[in-house]
């Protein structure tokens, strides 16, 4: 029974011992019976370490662009590769969580981004801990297997070329808990222009320059938008990339290390085949998640008004009689937010709008159907039951 139900409670099975045997059990006794049980089905600890050789001979065998390392282990199967450089963004939030069974470890994954703007995992690894050489051992096979020669050209999220603007406020609230210096943070760390940064942090240095002080000592490039590189089209401030990937596989973290592995790929074979299905329910050129951001645009540039300089060139006036130029031909706004995101804003498509034109063609090909399909198109093939594997020790 544990075996086809590893999630099995005491109640459900007193229920099907009342009613096959009409007999029941303790809690004591269950939770006894079933922890011999599953030790049985997964294996003792020593037993799924003992595993961990014939496993990633199985992956190499069946996804031979896989790496393995005994020390600590080391996950980035060829589809996932080929998936984020065929399709995703240069970008990757890397992060780390605990393994949570009888024995000390650490996951680390770095996640990347699909053109639906959903997670796309990438690679992910156990090590004895998180310091700075399992992560340095980490990024090191990482940037390899990404062929991140010059990591100018990519973002990396929580790491030294982007922070996650939640954990500089959770370090700026220990010293400045008042909600008036959140908000001002938070409004710096969103704008998207060198004056909209600058108006909201001299508000914070009119409040309290200790407030101030402290925040300009973090390096901006790694916090606000409006310091962000245009290219990698991605304008995120927190590192909840990994936190979801993270939570879909919180089942797995509690298990030993051989079903840690194991579990992680049936998720992502899985998940690779029915992303891969998915299109197939596409009705617009881009993803369900984009078109949300397009109804959202919409409702702005419903309040915008467009006037056309000649060619592609406009003067966008807003509610508030602010003014900003746009240009379709440059695929730019004043306002930074097209060229960051790499889908129309709100004052890009007031003018796409006056025009007549098709919005589809503004968006960046990292969002197009073309994009999602050569990410998720590579394989992650199936793996035989252990018991069908060559005998590797």
């Amino acid at each position: 029974m544990f075996r086809v139900n590893p999630k099995l409670d005491h109640a459900a099975f007193n229920a099907f011992l009342k009613d096959k045997y009409c007999a029941e059990i303790s809690k004591f006794l269950f939770y006894r019976t079933k922890e011999k049980a599953l030790k049985l089905v997964e294996g003792s600890i020593e037993d799924q370490f003992n595993l961990l050789h014939d496993y990633c001979l199985q992956l190499r065998l069946k996804n031979p662009a896989g790496n393995r390392v005994f020390e600590r282990v080391y996950v980035c199967l060829a589809a996932c590769k080929k998936g984020w450089i065929e399709g995703c963004r240069p970008v990757v939030d890397v992060d780390g969580c605990f393994i949570k069974v009888g024995y000390s470890g650490q996951l680390l994954s770095a996640v990347g981004l699909d053109a639906n703007n959903s997670i796309f995992p990438v690679a992910y690894a156990v090590v004895e801990a998180e310091n700075y050489q399992s992560w340095k051992w980490f990024l090191q096979h990482l940037v390899v297997d990404l062929e991140i020669f010059d990591s100018r050209c990519f973002t990396f999220i929580n790491c030294e070329q982007r922070s996650c603007v939640r954990h500089v406020y959770a370090n700026f609230k220990n010293k400045f808990p008042v909600l008036f210096m959140k908000q001002k943070l938070w409004a710096a760390a969103r704008a998207t222009t060198i004056e909209e940064f600058n108006r909201h942090m001299a508000k914070l240095k009119e409040a309290n320059v200790l407030d101030f002080q402290w925040l300009s000592a973090n390096p901006i490039n790694e916090w606000s938008r409006f310091a962000f590189r245009e290219g990698p089209k991605c304008d995120i401030l927190l590192n909840n990339l990994c936190e979801s990937f993270n939570s879909t596989i919180v089942g797995a973290r509690h298990k030993c290390i051989f079903t840690v592995l194991k579990q992680l790929r049936d998720y992502l074979m899985c998940r690779m085949a029915t992303r891969r299905e998915a299109t197939s329910t596409w009705v617009n050129p881009v993803g369900p998640r984009i078109v949300k951001i397009f109804e959202k645009n919409k409702a702005v540039a419903r309040l915008r008004h467009a006037k056309s300089a000649g060619g592609f060139i406009f003067q966008v006036t807003t509610c508030t009689q602010d003014q900003l130029v746009v240009n379709l031909g440059d695929i730019c706004c004043s306002y930074r937010q097209f060229q960051l995101f790499g889908i129309p804003c709100g004052h890009a498509l007031a003018c796409i709008y006056s025009r007549n034109l098709n919005v589809y063609e503004y968006v960046d090909s990292f969002y197009k159907k073309e994009s999602y399909e050569k990410t998720y198109a590579p394989i992650i093939y199936p793996m035989p039951h252990l018991d069908r594997w060559p005998n590797a020790r």
